[in-house]
């Protein structure tokens, strides 16, 4: 089967609908949109350097990251607003899953395709597991041979990244955790949370509005919102490479090498397996 490549500033719109916990709410379904070409500080730009162009576009491999997918507001329950929705946007996240395996990008690996021709679906980032519901609009010109062991590749990657997901979220939701860290947690970053929602029109008065039909409060909004920005913080340290480069501190990037060596090898185990060696 032929498909799209995914040139990186085609424009490539994206939308993505993602499931996050919140405060007030508990829960909610967020809609946001962006650019495959937008990376921000915890996505991961891989263009192969430049080197290999579609339609006179750099083209992305597997892997390519984009972040900074905006508004990512609550539509379900579309009020009151999600009080994270600034956390959430800074570690958003829209993920190429899907490649051509013998094509493959001089610097960065694969090619990343369009697996439904001119709609490619990423990985989108969920509360608690990511789920492939961030759908790229490819305008490429440029067609490569996609095969069902590319396809079953994509799949394996996401199951290994919920993997990864599965175990953070176990991690933080244990009851050691919860009577130690979590509480550190949340009165580290406090003081500037309140003062966010006591300058920001949109969040100022909902949480005092819900603390008088018995959800949470103003305090315990900031508290969570504090708690959730370290967490999302310690997760990216721990798996996201890129994140080093950035900030210039590549020679402390071990952990998460290690986890991607990891992966490279559970993802190879499996594709032996369901080629039946």
């Amino acid at each position: 089967m032929s498909i799209p490549t995914f040139p990186n500033k085609m424009p490539n719109i994206l939308i993505n609908f993602d499931g996050h916990n919140g405060v007030p709410i508990k829960y909610g379904l967020h809609v946001g949109g962006g650019q495959l070409s937008w990376i921000g500080l915890v996505g991961e730009k891989k263009n192969n350097k430049g080197t290999i162009f579609a339609d006179n576009e750099e083209v992305v491999s597997e892997g390519h990251t984009s972040s900074l997918i905006v508004p990512h507001y609550n539509i379900v329950p579309p009020w009151p607003p999600n009080a994270l929705i600034p956390i959430l946007i800074l570690f958003s996240k829209s993920k190429c899953v899907f490649s051509v395996q013998s094509v493959v990008g001089t610097e960065d690996g694969p090619i990343a395709v369009c697996v439904y021709c001119y709609v490619g679906i990423n990985l989108a980032c969920w509360d608690p597991v990511g789920i492939p519901s961030s759908y790229v609009f490819n305008s490429s010109t440029v067609l490569l041979g996609f095969t069902f062991a590319d396809y079953v590749k994509g799949l394996l990657s996401m199951l290994v990244d919920a993997a990864i997901d599965l175990i953070f979220y176990v991690l933080f939701n244990n009851r050691l955790y919860k009577k130690t860290l979590e509480k550190l947690f949340k009165k580290v970053l406090k003081k500037p949370m309140l003062l966010f929602l006591r300058n920001t029109p949109l969040f100022k008065n909902i949480a005092r509005s819900f603390a008088e039909k018995g959800t949470k409060g103003f305090i315990s909004t900031a508290e969570e919102m504090s708690k959730n920005f370290i967490e999302s913080t310690i997760k990216e340290f721990t798996t996201n490479k890129e994140l080093y480069k950035k900030i210039g501190i590549e020679k402390i990037d071990f952990i998460p090498k290690k986890i991607d060596s990891w992966k490279e090898s559970l993802i190879s185990k499996f594709e032996t397996l369901s080629a039946g060696d």
